[in-house]
């Protein structure tokens, strides 16, 4: 047996929703966005700092490679800058003052660096062996998150971690 139906073809607001459920399927989509858009932003920031983290382990990796093959017959190293500039700089030659200006390929970065005690901001590898004259720990410390960072680690073997 079907119901009867109480709308009327003059009642024109029989199927429509009241104000008082507007405004709560509205509050709950606010509540559910922002708790979507902060924990996407998070997300963002940290992958961001684990994107520049993996980028200069690679091009630590390339400068000790370049230098294992024996490349140019020059060490081969990484220089970063003590003062927070932008970017680090890939080079071939005993220092990076010695090195040749055409042998530089600049890299930008995002993130704050900072050196452990006794690292020094040039690393460099020995030809051949591989094995690092620097040895020590490189943070990198995200500016907009206090408690974010990373940190990368150089043994005197040449190992990068």
């Amino acid at each position: 047996m079907a119901l009867p139906r109480t709308c009327t073809h003059s009642n024109l607001y029989c199927y429509a929703f009241t104000l008082m459920e507007v405004l709560v399927v509205l509050a709950m989509l606010s509540v559910i966005s922002a708790a979507t858009l902060f924990f996407s932003l998070s997300f963002y920031q940290s992958e961001a700092l684990s994107v520049e983290r993996r980028g200069l382990l690679m091009h630590l990796r390339y400068a000790r490679a370049a230098a294992m093959q024996h490349s140019g017959g020059l060490p081969h190293g990484l220089t970063l800058d003590r003062d927070g500039g932008p970017e680090y700089i890939l080079f071939a030659g005993e220092s990076f003052a010695l090195s040749d200006s055409q042998t530089h390929r600049t890299i930008p970065h995002g993130f704050q660096i900072e050196f452990a005690s006794g690292t020094p901001a040039e690393i460099v590898f020995e030809p051949l062996s591989g094995q690092s004259r620097s040895v020590g720990a490189i943070t990198l410390l995200d500016a907009y998150r206090d408690f974010a960072s990373t940190t990368i680690t150089i043994t005197a073997e040449g190992a990068i971690y």
